[in-house]
């Protein structure tokens, strides 16, 4: 295998191909990523994944359709390929029920394009994903890849099943070593969010029933996805060979003649599912309520591989791993102590959902899938998803690691810590101004008596009033405008920066991403600090941390007036912050769709919202880049940041309301 040649992984943005790129990156190969980013899951999760290859130097994306012949043809034409894998594919056996014509455009025309790719470069190996699926009908067990496949039961097996034979083909009539890997069931960290795992999980925490087909009498052979990678790369290393034994009175469907392989790579221990169900509830600490179900068109009631053909030729062994240990691979223990702090956790998330005036945010955010695996977290939602924001910036702004109990720490674990060695030297300064109310003094005054922080007062007045002294002589006539208005927010920057510099501490800034992205914000005046540790959550989540830390705390660490009140600025009679931005709510969605999952304008305009507010967003957005270059370092919880995650040009004539995606 040529080190210096990049190896082909089509599907990148996929679960087993980001997992499987990023192993060959580690191993210091280089990558060309192939996907076209479709929405049969949230697209978002894809961007997410791609945001951990792309920091790799060896990996370049390729955004393009498998079934683009053109596209693929020049790829393979105008780039050195040796190796391919291919692992791109519309996958989901229910699926294929609904929609099979995308099973026969992508799983079949798509695989014959990079069939042809493969030929026209002369690829030294092509590996290939096949499925536990192509068993079909078949009741002996252990599967084993010297079983017949001629009985599929789902349009997406009858694709596999034919991939595997074109594949075979092109090995006989071309001799491209070709090997198919047939998955069982896998599951691991930035897994799909359309499996069991997933699905069952929120549905468990959101005390909903889940589906349970033929009244839960099925056994999958879970596989965890660090053993699907190993095999790969095993495997990937040696071409698939003619077998010289090869017999066409009694055919080896495993090999031939041709350079061409099969293997099954999975557990070789299946679970029965209502084992699955309770270990989940075992972890989860809450029982599933179960809506038994009918055996489902398509599926099979078990899965179970035999690796004996893996272990022969490779050394494979059976994966050592019991599934109650790494359900999601959350990474808690058998202990009781860890099991019992999963549980409490859990417990949190339930709490958090049902919390008055959440369920809205609590749906959206508490146990989405894609939006727990930006983080790269088990399937416990938005507690775990929060704290790693806590993590970074209590250890940020402390210079120092914190001694806590667990290696995820829980926010609370973290404010502990801070307060019992550093609460002496955490200092928060109030700086009012004529503007100010005296609710959002004595807010401010509570806040820190809760936190058992230091607060000092700063007033503003004083140089305020001399600065417009001083400018007054030059703006007369000139009515009071932003230009007074952000003075007052570069008078606490000056007074902030001058504190920070005294004292050698680290000033933290407040901004978050809505107020990033649409510019609402002051460039040298509350954007000024050296960290941002709240500058990738979006107003409407940081008014949902708050709750949760409340409902966490069991009472009002932070006032209820702060999180009921408009929010305001206070920088002139009356303001809000809705009388220059739309409602949050509204802000949040749009810049969600447009700046997370990445869509244009037009796409956005299509799922409801106005177009001339979209239009209006979109470019302010644009017209902030300047003011986003010039802030401080912020925190990455979601799947596209600003800074290294999203940087637009800033030099523009225009801002187009429907920008390309990509």
């Amino acid at each position: 295998m040529d080190s210096q040649k990049p190896v082909l992984v089509t599907g990148a943005a996929g679960f087993i191909g980001f997992h499987f790129a990023r192993k060959l990156l580690e191993d210091g190969l280089p990558v060309f990523g192939l996907d076209n980013l479709n929405d049969y899951y949230d697209p978002a999760l894809k961007r997410s994944r791609l945001d951990i290859l792309e920091g790799y130097p060896e990996f370049r994306f390729f955004k393009l359709d498998l079934c683009d012949r053109a596209s693929i043809e020049a790829l393979f034409r105008d780039h050195p390929i040796d190796i391919a894998v291919h692992l791109a594919a519309q996958a989901g056996v229910r699926y294929s029920l609904v929609n099979p014509h995308a099973y026969a455009e992508t799983n079949i025309g798509g695989f014959l394009n990079i069939l042809e790719g493969c030929r026209a470069a002369q690829v030294k190996h092509l590996l290939f994903a096949s499925s536990s699926s192509v068993y079909g009908g078949n009741e002996k067990t252990p599967f084993s890849v010297k079983d017949n496949v001629d009985h599929p039961v789902s349009l997406y097996a009858a694709t596999k099943k034919a991939n595997e034979l074109m594949a075979h083909t092109y090995a006989h009539l071309y001799g491209i070593p070709c090997t198919g890997l047939r998955f069982f069931t896998v599951y691991g960290p930035w897994g799909r969010p359309d499996m069991a795992l997933f699905l069952f999980t929120r549905a468990i925490l959101a005390g909903k029933p889940i589906d349970v087909f033929n009244h839960g009498q099925m056994r999958r052979d879970f596989t965890y996805i660090d053993d699907i990678t190993g095999a790969m790369r095993l495997i990937i290393e040696e071409p698939a060979q003619p077998n010289p034994a090869w017999n066409g009175t009694s055919p080896d469907p495993a090999t031939s003649t041709a350079p061409y392989r099969i293997y099954n790579i999975g557990n070789n221990e299946p679970v029965k599912l209502m084992d699955f169900i309770a270990t989940l509830e075992d972890c989860l600490g809450k029982k599933a309520e179960l809506n038994l179900l009918p055996m489902q068109p398509g599926d099979v009631k078990e899965t179970y591989a035999d690796i004996e053909d893996l272990s022969l030729h490779f050394g494979f062994r059976q994966p050592s791993r019991a599934l109650s240990l790494t359900v999601g691979g959350c990474g808690y223990g058998s202990e009781p102590s860890q099991r019992e702090a999963f549980r409490a956790e859990a417990e949190e998330i339930a709490a958090f959902i049902k919390s008055q005036g959440m369920d809205a945010f609590a749906e959206k955010y508490a146990c989405g899938p894609a939006r727990v695996q930006y983080a790269n977290k088990d399937p416990r939602g938005f507690a775990e998803f929060k704290m790693l924001l806590a993590g970074h910036s209590a250890t940020g702004m402390a210079n120092t690691q914190l001694g806590c109990q667990r290696e995820r720490p829980s926010l609370y674990d973290l404010v502990d810590k801070m307060k019992q060695a550093y609460g002496d030297k955490i200092t928060c300064i109030s700086m009012p101004s004529r503007y100010s109310s005296a609710g959002s003094v004595s807010d401010s005054e509570t806040l820190c008596r809760n936190l058992g922080m230091r607060l000092e007062s700063l007033p503003i007045e004083g140089p305020f009033s001399a600065y417009l002294a001083l400018l007054e002589p030059r703006f007369e006539g000139r009515a009071m405008d932003i230009a007074e208005e952000n003075l007052q927010a570069r008078v606490r920057g000056s007074l902030l920066m001058a504190w920070s510099n005294k004292f050698g501490a680290l000033l933290l800034t407040t901004g978050n991403k809505s107020e990033l992205a649409a510019g609402y914000c002051t460039l040298y005046g509350d954007m000024c600090g050296g960290l941002a540790p709240i500058g990738d959550l979006l107003k409407t989540e940081v008014y949902g941390l708050a709750r949760y830390i409340n409902i966490r705390a069991g009472k009002a660490v932070i006032p209820e007036a702060t999180l009921t009140k408009a929010p305001s600025a206070e920088l002139r009679p009356d303001q809000t912050d809705q009388d220059s931005l739309p409602p949050y709510e509204t802000l949040d969605d749009i810049l969600g769709l447009y700046i997370i999952q990445n869509l244009g304008a037009e796409e956005i305009i299509e799922r409801g919202h106005d177009a001339a507010l979209v239009e209006r967003i979109v470019s302010m957005v644009g017209r902030a880049e300047h003011k986003r270059r010039q802030s401080a370092p912020v925190i990455k919880v979601s799947a596209r940041a600003f800074g290294t995650g999203r940087r637009i040009p800033i030099a523009r004539t225009m801002y187009e309301a429907t920008p390309r995606r990509g």
